[in-house]
């Protein structure tokens, strides 16, 4: 029932009960990162969990916000915050995994070299390529983008390229798929 009270307050703009929502699961987050995840006891790990936890409070205020949250059903709200956090993580590992590979980048055309010892197979990187180099258009590649690589929702993608309808980003989805097939 608390959380139910703390979600309503953030959702009428009470920052105060924002402020208590961050303080209460701050550090129980940062303990799970050190333990559960590969993050180091460094001032550069924590920062790196600290920016990932401050993520994490930012959707949580705007999916109670957008009414994309309006009771939590059957996790705590404890639950809630972190599976949103293992997301981020999820993105936070993956987008460091390929920066780490030193994959040869041609200056500011941002397209990776297609030598296959960085083991991706050769569509994948056609695909990495064609998302970098605006080729699809940048409609095609947010929306691509957004969906596969971020991890986002329909709804979300919906909010954030401002389509009328979820009904229309999925139409617009097959449609950009279709042409990326068609380039590869």
């Amino acid at each position: 029932m608390a959380d139910e009270l703390l979600i309503n307050k953030i959702k009428k703009g009470d920052k105060n009960a924002l402020y208590e929502l961050y303080k209460s699961y701050k550090e129980p987050f940062l303990m799970y990162c050190l333990k559960n995840h590969s993050f180091s006891n460094t001032p550069e790990g924590l920062h790196d969990v600290e920016t990932i936890y401050h993520d994490i409070i930012v959707k949580f205020r705007r999916n109670c916000m957008n009414g994309k949250l309006n009771e939590l059903e059957k996790a705590s709200l404890k639950t809630y915050l972190f599976s949103i956090g293992n997301n981020l993580i999820k993105n936070y590992f993956r987008d460091n995994k390929l920066a780490s590979q030193n994959m040869p980048i041609e200056s500011n055309s941002f397209i990776i070299s297609e030598e296959p010892q960085y083991g991706y197979d050769d569509t994948t990187l056609k695909v990495i390529n064609l998302l970098r180099s605006g080729k699809l258009g940048e409609p095609c590649t947010k929306l691509l983008t957004y969906f596969f690589y971020e991890g986002l929702s329909i709804p979300e993608i919906q909010d954030l390229l401002n389509f009328p309808t979820a009904n229309a980003v999925s139409q617009r989805k097959i449609r950009c798929l279709s042409k990326l097939r068609a380039m590869i």
